[in-house]
């Protein structure tokens, strides 16, 4: 028997397709919206119709098979969802009554295949299907819970959740109930039977069950009703009669498989994920043993490697990168009507510092390979008010410093560097960190190591150290009483549990510089996919060290694209299968703040908008396998295809 299954590239085809091919009696060909032209339609004595309502019956089947001499039944998979609303089970007696646009679609093309069999006079079954569940291709409710559990987030349930109820089918019984079908000869020209287990679900109970099934508490919010029906309950006694059928799954059961299915194909990869061992655990013990938990060894032992490591003579540790940012302009006697120079493609704490001295930052547009600050742009820039250019050293790679050192010199103007981000990256040999007359490191989570909140100002200059010093901790002198303070100072001070953390860290950074070579397995993997995806460029003065792997989309507008793609939901569709993504960074002359801050407006530093829109961060942390980054590769590809005309 030659079987034809009509949207069968489905979830519900591919488990029919699988048990058919088991047979020796029959042979199958499955069509879709890929290949929906290619099947022999003619050749088909029985036709499987599983597609979604809409045009394909009418324009693509239909059409087809109007002169077939060898059609003998077709299969039409139908909804409960066309009867009425009513808590009773509904027996296919009943008139049905669709609601939704879903509803009478559905009912609809039944009642047009109907005419169309009786027409030719090929026999017909209506099967009216109960809400089928257990594949992870089923966008349903039961999907949302999964994914909820297992990406840890909270989904919507439309209403309280206790007033729809619904019947529901395990996908391999349903298969074997269509199954059933096929190969019955019926007495009517046209039967329809429910294909239900005649007992109704509220979310509540389902959520109830998998919580049960799993152990774990399923987090949702309580959204707003939808016009949808109460009740979609089907009688099945007809469907008994006539097959005899024992269902295999219980609801129980086949929540329980369809749980494990979900486990084995959703990974959950985060976006950053810090490295500790049992050395940092080790060293905040001691911490806490010591009862010395600020201003102590540990403290002055991170500072004395760290500024080891960074090339300079002193370090300071302080509470966070901001922190460390905010003392070193003042160090700079930066203040009051003074103009910093900075980029726009960085994280807000960058210009945020220029504003806690009462200066003003002025933004320089972006060079489009690196994203760092465009140095041809710089001198355009200054004015009688500028002090000090405030480098940002981005995503782990230095700006272009040669030219940018000479116009420092040229009009007398202060350096400091945020390499925050480029711990241990290098121009022309030389680390970032020393090249201004101070610089800033920090050491966030997400970060090529971590003290888990905490920064670092290093420097060469003894006086600019001593500063900073006292300012991190309220401005008191090393030799002064706590009584006393010498300036107006901020609690900046990096705590011992950071320091202990972080002193951890330093003895093995080598090690976990090197072990960013996860970059390099994203090249490779994103190689194939150069039409889509632009991946990060180093320039040739440099070493970078990957605080973050940032990839631009090619084919959003930005001037010299042509395809539309919305970022947003490419990063949005990610995020829900498991792999965290997140746009990478916004420029800041466009957030809210500075907008009514400063009259700031698209199009001010275009180079920077354009990365912006496009730049997407990948997961990127020490324990992905080359296996996962060819996952994650590949599966942002197939979504940019996916959104390739949405926008």
């Amino acid at each position: 028997m030659n079987i034809l299954l009509f949207g069968g590239t489905g979830f519900i085809g591919e488990h029919l397709a699988k048990k058919l091919s088991a047979r020796k009696d029959c042979k199958i060909t499955s069509v879709g919206s890929s290949n929906i032209n290619e099947g022999n339609y003619l050749d088909a004595e029985v036709i499987v119709v599983l597609t979604q309502p809409g045009t394909a019956v009418r324009d693509v089947l239909i059409p087809k098979i109007t002169a077939s001499k060898k059609l003998k039944k077709i299969i039409y998979l139908s909804s409960l969802l066309i009867y009425p609303d009513s808590p009773r089970p509904q027996n296919e007696k009943v008139v049905p009554m669709p609601a939704t646009e879903y509803e009478r679609s559905k009912y609809k093309e039944e009642l047009k295949i109907s005419r169309f069999a009786k027409t030719i006079g090929c026999s017909l079954t209506v099967i009216r299907m109960a809400n089928v569940y257990g594949d992870i291709k089923n966008l349903g409710i039961l999907n949302n819970i999964f994914l909820s559990l297992i990406h840890g987030h909270d989904f919507i349930i439309r209403g309280d959740g206790n007033k729809i109820v619904r019947d529901y089918v395990f996908v391999e019984d349903a298969a074997g109930l269509i199954e059933f079908f096929i190969f019955l000869k019926q007495k009517n020209q046209r039967e329809v039977v429910n294909v239900s287990t005649g007992k109704g679900y509220t979310v509540r109970d389902l959520i109830g069950m998998v919580e049960n099934i799993t152990g774990k508490e399923v987090y949702f919010k309580v959204g707003s009703p939808t016009p949808e029906k109460k009740f979609s309950i089907g009688d099945n006694k007809k469907m008994l009669k006539l097959t005899n059928y024992k269902f295999n799954y219980s609801l129980h059961d086949g929540l329980q498989i369809a749980y494990k299915n979900y486990l084995r194909y959703y990974k959950h990869y985060a976006s950053a994920h810090p490295y500790i061992a049992a050395r940092e655990k080790k060293y905040v013990m001691e911490v806490l043993n010591s009862g010395i938990l600020s201003m102590g060894h540990k403290l002055k032992a991170f500072e004395k490697k760290f500024a080891e490591f960074a090339g300079t003579k002193y370090a300071c540790g302080v509470s966070s990168g901001t922190a460390g940012l905010h003392l070193a302009l003042l160090a700079a006697k930066i203040g009051s009507g003074d103009e910093v120079i900075t980029t726009p493609f960085s994280f807000v704490a960058s210009a945020n510092v220029i504003l806690y001295v009462a200066a003003k930052p002025v933004f320089v547009d972006i060079d489009p390979i690196t994203y760092n600050i465009d140095p041809n742009k710089i001198e355009s820039a200054i004015t009688k008010k500028t002090k000090a250019i405030l480098i940002v050293h981005i995503f782990g790679q230095p700006a272009d410093m040669h030219p940018i050192l000479q116009i420092a010199q040229k009009y007398n103007l202060k350096v400091i560097e945020d390499a925050c981000e480029s711990l241990g990256a290098t121009y022309k040999g030389r680390k970032a960190g020393t090249f201004g007359e101070s610089a800033v490191f920090a050491f966030y989570p997400n970060k090529q190591m971590t003290t888990g909140e905490g920064g670092v100002i290093v420097t060469n200059s003894k006086n600019i150290y001593r500063l900073c010093a006292s300012l991190r901790n309220q401005g008191r002198s090393e030799n002064m009483q706590w009584l006393d303070h010498k300036y107006l100072g901020y609690n900046y001070r990096m705590d011992e549990m950071s320091a202990a953390v972080g002193l951890a860290q330093l003895e093995k950074l080598d090690w976990l510089l090197k072990e960013r070579k996860i970059a390099g397995w994203y090249n490779k993997f994103l190689a194939p996919y150069s039409d889509l995806v632009q991946v990060p460029q180093v320039h040739k003065y440099n070493t970078h060290t990957w605080f973050v792997y940032v990839v631009r989309i090619k084919n959003i507008p930005d001037g010299k694209a042509g395809k539309k793609v919305n970022r947003d939901k490419v990063i949005e569709y990610l995020n829900e299968i498991g792999i965290s993504t997140k746009p990478y960074l916004p420029s800041i002359h466009l957030l809210s703040f500075y907008k009514k801050s400063f009259g700031f407006k698209p199009g001010d530093f275009p180079v920077c908008e354009a990365v912006s829109n496009s730049a997407v961060a990948l997961p990127f942390y020490i324990g992905l396998k080359k296996a996962d980054i060819e996952y994650i590769s590949k599966t942002l590809a197939e979504v940019i295809q996916k959104y390739a005309k949405r926008v």
